[in-house]
């Protein structure tokens, strides 16, 4: 049996736009579509509980905080993909809006842990990559930057250039503004963000689990990293 994601057989129309509330279920199911890797599941199982914690999550965001927390999905258009057509992957963008110019601006990033998962795990993982964050900028003494939180594309439609666009997106931003921008990147994220001029920082590993995750940060155009 192939072990190859499936494929479309269609030409797609593919459509970049910001998410609304109405997207909150199409971006939890590209959220599951993106990331199936055994230790991503063990934080945030693909359970019906779970699934109502993404969506409050997101859409908390989406209509509280629409300046700082900038969902992005690409929808797929063409006649094939359905009515109205379908969600292909979303990014969400941290952005600064120079309201707060504090380091800590966009904590806490993620409501209480919904109990479904391994909390202490969550706790473990993404109070490490915080700190690893937190540390990269308070040696620069930058505490504004844009952080790409989250991107995720549907199996079928990797290799389509739809996770470079959503980067692209939010790397205009951060130069217009002279800004760093920051990305904790899978394995397989990580040849992406290299093209858009993302330099790999230090691997974080959390010890008992094999998954890495490395930091990547973007110096804005004219400084290096």
């Amino acid at each position: 049996m192939s072990n190859l994601p499936p494929r479309i057989t269609h030409t797609p129309k593919l459509v970049l736009i910001e998410a609304t509330k109405d997207d909150v279920v199409d971006i939890r199911e590209a959220f599951y579509g993106g990331f199936t890797d055994p230790f991503i599941l063990k934080l945030f199982p693909n359970i019906a509980a779970q699934h109502k914690w993404w969506d409050d999550a997101n859409l908390d965001a989406i209509t509280q905080k629409p300046k700082s927390e900038r969902y992005l999905i690409m929808k797929d258009m063409a006649p094939e993909a359905g009515p109205g057509g379908k969600v292909t992957g979303y990014a969400k963008w941290q952005c600064p809006t120079g309201d707060n110019p504090s380091l800590h601006e966009f904590y806490p990033r993620f409501p209480p842990w919904s109990g479904e998962g391994d909390s202490d795990l969550c706790d473990r993982f993404f109070g490490t990559i915080h700190a690893a964050r937190d540390e990269y900028f308070e040696k620069k003494g930058e505490p504004q930057h844009y952080y790409l939180d989250m991107l995720a594309v549907m199996p079928e439609y990797r290799k389509l250039g739809i996770g470079g666009t959503m980067t692209e997106w939010g790397c205009k931003l951060a130069d217009e503004h002279g800004k760093w921008a920051y990305i904790d990147a899978s394995d397989m994220g990580g040849p992406v963000y290299a093209r858009y001029g993302f330099v790999p920082l230090d691997p974080i590993n959390i010890p008992g689990e094999t998954f890495t995750c490395t930091p990547y940060a973007r110096a804005p155009k004219g400084k290096t990293a």
